[in-house]
């Protein structure tokens, strides 16, 4: 069974790499691997090498004009994302991109293939569906494109849900450390976790593994990089959060439609997320499934390839609609794919035209709708006489 799932998802990301590869997104020619957004971390990175700080305006701009990277106003990351890509510092960038995209798009296929035997064993039609959606999807083409974070940090949310769900709470803690990345883009993922870890009895493991990580990046950042927090907090937040919201958020999308108050619906649907998240016991899958969507919905920065995180749910939340049908998870699953691969490209076309990315912000909502629909029937606050689905045997 479980080799006939192996197959039909490497069919899928096989399939999905062809797709990335002909629509011209996986480019690495000089202009591009130069300009994209891998370039900018990684002048930030080489900055610190030359001895200066990249919260340095001045000195930012003349490691990029020396380097020949993507031109940075200000460097947008905290000192522990500076100090943990010094690794690729020390290479050529070309050879420091190809080594980060490359390495990112391994690690999620192999975190998304652990997700899937525990979520969806015995179904290769889903796990085909999720290996092509994981390269052949707007955000996953988008990543690829301007070297983003989009695989590494989907590695380690799904990393982090199938290591928990065996009981491996000290990796699962060691994975969600990395949401200090960007963490704006995780808040409610990162409560998720650690309800759930603290429902099933880890949360000591998993705490001490997450925290601990995240504190040693931080402590460590502020020897080798003192001050930086003021420094960032001087200048970071004015740019990348301009009034109004110009980025792919719920905000920016209620903003764009309703002006000022839609800042506040985008605030009240987020609210009626969150407690659409309580209706489901910490310890169930259809609880990190919600938690994990709602996620992109709250983030108060984001941009459309950002939206590959989405893939970690929506499997989480096939995978309990699997318990109940298989023709639903199915269905299910095709139906996300459409939306990530077709619907996401879509708006992206639009967005070109616009230039602005505002109304691919309602990818997040739909795909948080999908999986509350597929959750719902698990819910604690039942009907009297409906008891839970059951787990089929040998699923984690």
């Amino acid at each position: 069974m479980l080799e006939r799932d192996d197959l039909a998802y490497a069919a899928g990301v096989a399939f999905g790499a062809v797709i990335l590869v002909v629509s011209g997104y996986a480019d690495r020619s000089p202009d591009i691997v130069m300009r994209n957004d891998f370039a900018g971390f990684w002048a930030g990175s080489r900055t610190i090498l030359d001895g200066a700080t990249p919260y340095d305006a001045a000195a930012l701009s003349a490691t990029t004009t020396r380097y020949g990277t993507q031109h940075l106003t200000v460097y947008g990351y905290p000192g522990w994302i500076a100090l943990a890509l010094i690794p690729f510092a020390l290479l050529p960038v070309q050879v420091g991109s190809a080594i980060w995209t490359f390495g990112g798009i391994v690690a999620a296929v192999l975190a998304v293939r652990l997700l899937l035997r525990a979520t969806c064993p015995g179904v290769p039609a889903i796990q085909t569906l999720a290996g092509v959606t994981l390269l052949a999807s707007q955000p996953g083409r988008l990543t690829v494109l301007l070297g983003q974070w989009g695989f590494v940090l989907l590695a380690a949310t799904a990393a982090a849900v199938a290591w928990l769900s065996a009981g491996r709470a000290a990796r699962a803690g060691g994975s969600a450390s990395l949401f200090i990345a960007k963490p704006q883009l995780l808040v409610a993922t990162a409560f998720g976790l650690t309800v759930a870890a603290t429902a099933r009895g880890h949360a000591r493991r998993f705490l001490l593994a997450a925290v601990g990580i995240a504190a040693m990046a931080t402590a460590a950042s502020l020897i080798v990089v003192p001050g930086w927090p003021a420094a960032w907090r001087a200048t970071v937040p004015g740019v990348l959060l301009p009034d109004p919201p110009q980025t792919t958020t719920t905000f920016t999308l209620f903003y764009g439609v309703l002006g000022r108050a839609g800042i506040v619906v985008a605030i009240g649907v987020i609210a009626v997320g969150a407690l659409l998240g309580l209706f489901f016991r910490p310890r169930s899958d259809a609880w990190l499934a919600m938690w994990l969507a709602l996620s992109p919905v709250a983030a108060v920065y984001a941009w459309s390839y950002d939206q590959l995180l989405l893939i970690v749910p929506l499997v989480i939340a096939t995978g309990v609609a699997l318990r109940r049908s298989r023709r639903l998870a199915v269905a299910a699953t095709l139906g996300w794919a459409l939306l990530l691969d077709v619907g996401a490209t879509a708006l992206a076309v639009v967005a070109a035209k616009r230039d602005s990315e505002s109304y691919s912000a309602v990818i997040p909502l739909i795909a948080f709708a999908l999986v509350a629909g597929l959750a719902w029937p698990e819910r604690r606050f039942r009907s009297p006489g409906k008891p839970p689905p059951a787990r089929p045997t040998g699923s984690s």
